[in-house]
């Protein structure tokens, strides 16, 4: 019976999981408010998301880590979008999900990323990776003036296209 109770305990507790992210996919869709971020730069300062939504006319959010090549190779359309659009008004908040600090400082080092580079340093288990409903990455989400999510992981050309057409009616 004991074992049979922390089984029953596990399979819930999974389940209560999975159905908090299935909430925090549908959370996170466009039109939905953006959820807090509360994460590290790597010297240890304090970051919050919403420091920047509302001060910035649009926050471009990056889910990545260090060791993911689709990432890292997702770096210079991120910096080209930063300089472009940054007097406008474009914050890129990269959201890493290492666990290992030392792995996160040399993919910072080696290919400095655009923007502000935040951690909560706990992998897959990032809470903000979670309340975003993440399932891979790299994974980006926009988040307009008013705090309301405007894309939801778009990419490449269409990434650049949708941040054009927002300034464009600014």
């Amino acid at each position: 019976p004991e074992i049979r109770e922390q089984y029953e305990a596990l399979i819930r507790a999974r389940q209560e999981k999975q159905d908090y992210f299935v909430h925090s996919q549908k959370a996170t869709n466009v039109g939905m408010p953006y959820r807090e971020i509360v994460a590290r730069t790597i010297d240890g300062k304090e970051i919050r998301l919403s420091d920047y939504v509302g001060k910035k006319q649009l926050i471009l959010l990056d889910f990545w880590a260090s060791w993911c090549i689709p990432c890292i190779q997702e770096v210079p359309l991120l910096k080209k979008l930063q300089e472009k659009y940054k007097n406008q008004g474009l914050q890129v908040v990269g959201v890493s999900v290492d666990s290992d600090r030392e792995k996160w400082q040399g993919a910072l080092n080696k290919h400095q990323p655009a923007g502000i580079q935040i951690s909560e340093l706990k992998g897959w288990e990032s809470v903000s990776r979670v309340d975003y409903g993440v399932q891979a990455i790299p994974f980006t989400v926009l988040i307009d003036a008013s705090g309301k999510i405007l894309a939801r992981n778009p990419h490449g050309p269409l990434l650049e296209e949708i941040i054009e057409k927002y300034f464009s009616k600014k």
